[in-house]
């Protein structure tokens, strides 16, 4: 039987200065007004943000009411007449403007938000009086502290956007504070947005109706009848946030989303400015006598091809290695594979997926085809489950999750770090490092165990008797997982319920392969398809690299650990490097390092002179996304297409550099080389999705020893902004978030006599490095985080980088032992 249709609610009809309107129940004035193209004055409102009316500036007339109304708290109503624009309307608004500059600096000429600024525009349309009340100075101090915001209370106007954009994107760190005319807003006990816990996602920027909230980076770069606007798609981690760049001529000097209170995380909102960072490469460079030349593009061409084709003449397709960068476009990344695999006849490409995350990128397309929950589904979900450090690996989804929970949403963490996660949970579990599978197993089993087979809506898929056998070996109790039994059943019927939308949330590059499986299993287990699944990332292409990055970067269908990835590197003797940095952001640097310094030739195709590029024979300046047309794979499986907003300072895109290239080599002799592999894309990239369940084996090293200190790799080090590509560069921007640290327990630190900023020694059956330490009151006992593109991380965690977890012991730089000694 068809469920009855719901019925539409009867839109209202009304009249605005003469014209007639009709709007649905709940509109407000301003809301209707606009509608219709007429744009009544305001200040504090912002659409898609709850009204407060404060400004007083929306006044209107409504026939039948006495006085002036507030348009942006008044619902229409049947047969409404409104007027916008009278005397009266004007001379209260007026007065309203008025008040406003008797206590705003007059500095329009050197103020950055001149030409944007409302407060300006409205002073000019109504013609307000600049002293028509006497001045007076607020004298409130500038905070200008941190690289991204300067915030001026002197030029706040006391709307409240900053403040309600704040708490809905999840930060809440901005209020009103003191009372009277010493009334501001700031944060809490007054302190610096450096010291506060800001996330510099900026949406206070862009709410800001005057110039009290400006970035730091575009300023003094143009003004705003100077900039034009154009659409683009940020490329720093896997949810492709659209964002619009605002260019004078042919550079970007500001970003901001759609949407007014569209959400960008710092490095969305302000990674802009590698676009034009002073040491961006503009010219390819040759390497003559030792040392690298600037020369024109066709001689740079021509000796790139000629380089690479003649090792492979000589030595065959096996020594020819490719890198290939996670932020290109889709087309980029099938050029490349095009020369690799087309023109040198080689499939040996790697990525830093290859060391974790494309296992798990593998596993979810086979059983899902690509296919997952969006944003807009985690917003909507009336129960998440979220694993690991994902909020930290793509920002925007705090902003969802937050939606959700002022909807009233239940939050299972699933994590060691005591944050604004924790904190919102219903449930926080925190497992023993390496127990994360066993716990998600635990709460699949404690679902079985109360529900029973028969009303599993699991129970058709493939896999389900072999899945089912697996969770009959689930013990009950707490089998060193260090999770209570309590924890496991409440987060189970949180989850388990079959009437809540659910969503489990995780960053396929910040779980092992064994938690993804179980974390797979537990959705399908309760029924969960395609929309109850968001895998993020921290890169922005990894969905689009299915197909073209052999797994484990050797060709093979099975995955390989770090150490046979690097073996098979350092078989290779000539290199083309794309858009990634393998000598600092793969493990085991120096191996690497040696590895690319012995090959007979090297290729590195980048935006800057990184440490790999150094090392080439040819260096070819990249493009960026903004620089190009093309296409990006998102968090859902979906393209997300772009097209170009300004011009590569080289003048030629990846795709063409490319093209170019491959036009260059000469074709393969007839009938083919037998030395060449197969010219396939992994199987999984066409062969149908089978909804099925996963096997899951559990390491479980870390479980049988709780009494020592063990390293997880958490892209928490340098928190909102975390990523590996802009970390390879001295962007000044970033210059606060830099550093090379661990942080531990205070707990921990006292027990082994460290304080805060210790140099310490970091030793592992892997290697030892020297960093300092950082206590954070967030982490759990015998937990130790590292941020994975660090090259502390890749130095001790081995073949276990870049998750771990890894044994490790700390002792002062100095030699001595603290307190306790070794732990």
């Amino acid at each position: 039987m068809t469920a009855p249709a719901t019925k539409e609610p009867a839109l209202i009809t009304l009249t605005i200065d003469g014209r007639q309107a009709a709007a649905a129940p709940g509109t407000t004035v301003i809301e209707a007004a606009a509608a219709l193209g007429i744009d009544i004055p305001h200040l504090c409102y912002c659409p898609e943000l709850p009204s407060t009316g404060s400004c007083r500036l929306c006044l209107v007339e409504i026939e039948g009411v006495r006085g002036l109304v507030v348009a942006c708290k008044r619902e229409v109503a049947p047969g409404m007449v409104v007027r916008t624009n009278s005397a009266e309307i004007r001379d209260a608004r007026r007065f309203v403007v008025e008040l406003f500059l008797s206590r705003h600096p007059r500095g329009c000429l050197t103020c950055e938000a001149s030409g944007r600024c409302l407060l300006q525009r409205y002073a000019y349309e109504l013609g307000a009086q600049h002293d028509r009340f006497p001045y007076e100075d607020p004298g409130f101090a500038v905070d200008d502290a941190n690289p991204f915001i300067i915030r001026d209370p002197n030029l706040c106007v006391l709307c409240g956007r900053c403040i309600r954009i704040c708490k809905l994107q999840g930060a809440g760190i901005l209020d009103f504070i003191y009372r009277g005319l010493d009334t501001k807003v700031g944060t809490p006990w007054d302190r610096p947005l450096l010291q506060s816990g800001c996330d510099f996602c900026g949406s206070c920027v862009g709410v800001c109706p005057t110039g009290a909230l400006t970035e730091k980076p575009g300023r003094g770069r143009g003004r705003e009848w100077e900039l034009r606007k154009a659409p683009s798609v940020c490329n720093l981690c896997g949810a492709a946030c659209a964002v619009d760049l605002h260019l004078k001529d042919n550079t970007v000097v500001r970003a901001s989303s759609p949407r007014p209170t569209g959400f960008l995380c710092g490095r969305g909102r302000f990674g802009w400015t590698r676009f034009s960072h002073p040491e961006r490469l503009t010219a390819p460079m040759v390497r003559k006598g030792g040392v690298l030349e600037p020369v024109e593009w066709e001689e740079a061409l021509e000796a790139a091809a000629r380089g690479l084709q003649t090792v492979w003449r000589k030595w065959g397709s096996g020594a020819v290695g490719g890198v290939l960068g996670t932020d290109v476009s889709r087309e980029t990344g099938h050029g490349f594979l095009e020369v690799m695999r087309g023109g040198l006849q080689t499939d040996r490409i790697y990525s830093t997926l290859s060391f974790g995350g494309l296992d798990v990128l593998c596993d979810l397309q086979a059983v899902s085809g690509g296919r997952y929950a969006a944003l807009a589904d985690v917003a909507a979900a009336d129960v998440l489950l979220v694993i690991g450090d994902a909020v930290r690996r793509a920002p925007a989804l705090w902003a969802s999750i937050n939606r959700a929970l002022g909807r009233g949403a239940k939050l299972i963490y699933v994590g060691p770090y005591r944050g604004r996660l924790a904190r919102a949970a219903g449930v926080w579990l925190r497992p023993r490092p390496g127990m994360t599978a066993v716990v998600l197993q635990r709460m699949a089993a404690a679902l079985l165990r109360e529900d029973g087979k028969a009303r599993l809506p699991g129970r058709r898929l493939d896999n389900f008797a072999d899945f089912l056998a697996t969770l009959d070996t689930v013990p009950e109790g707490d089998p060193g997982s260090g999770v209570s039994d309590v924890d496991v059943s409440a987060a189970a019927g949180l989850f388990g319920d079959p009437a809540a939308r659910a969503v489990t949330v995780f960053a396929v590059d910040g779980v092992d392969r064994s938690t993804a499986r179980a974390a797979v299993n537990l959705a399908l287990f309760t029924g969960r398809g395609e929309r109850g699944l968001h895998p993020v990332a921290a890169v922005a292409n990894a969905y689009g690299l299915i197909g073209t990055v052999p797994r484990g970067g050797t060709g093979r269908d099975a995955t390989p650990g770090a150490e046979n990835i690097l073996s098979a590197m350092e078989r290779h003797r000539a290199w083309y490097v794309l858009a990634e940095d393998p000598v600092s952001s793969f493990p085991d640097p120096e191996r690497v390092r040696h590895a690319m310094e012995k090959a007979d030739f090297l290729v590195v195709q980048d935006m800057f002179l990184t440490p790999t590029a150094a090392m080439a024979d040819v260096v070819l300046p990249a493009s960026g996304i903004p620089e190009e047309n093309g296409s990006i794979t998102d968090v859902t499986g979906n393209p997300v297409r772009f097209r170009q907003a300004v011009t590569a300072p080289a003048e030629i895109t990846n795709l063409q550099i490319l093209m170019e290239i491959a036009s260059r080599l000469e074709p393969r002799p007839a009938g083919g080389d037998e030395r060449r592999p197969p010219g396939k894309e992994s199987p999984l990239a066409s062969s149908p999705p089978k909804a099925m369940f996963l096997p899951v084996g559990i390491d479980g090293a870390a479980g049988e020893d709780s009494s020592g200190l063990w390293l997880v790799g958490w892209a928490s080090r340098t928190g909102p902004l975390f990523h590996p590509r802009l970390r390879l560069q001295d962007f000044t921007v970033l210059e606060p978030y830099g550093g090379d640290y661990v942080s531990l327990a205070p707990e921990d630190g006292a027990a082994l006599g460290l304080e805060e900023g210790t140099e310490v020694m970091v030793r592992s059956p892997s290697g030892r490095a020297g960093t300092r330490v950082k206590l954070d009151e967030g982490l759990e006992r015998g937990v130790v985080l590292v941020s994975p593109d660090t090259p502390l991380a890749r130095a001790v965690m081995g073949d276990r980088w870049p998750l771990g977890p890894t044994p490790i012991r700390l002792t002062p730089a100095n030699g001595s032992q603290g307190r306790d000694g070794d732990r």
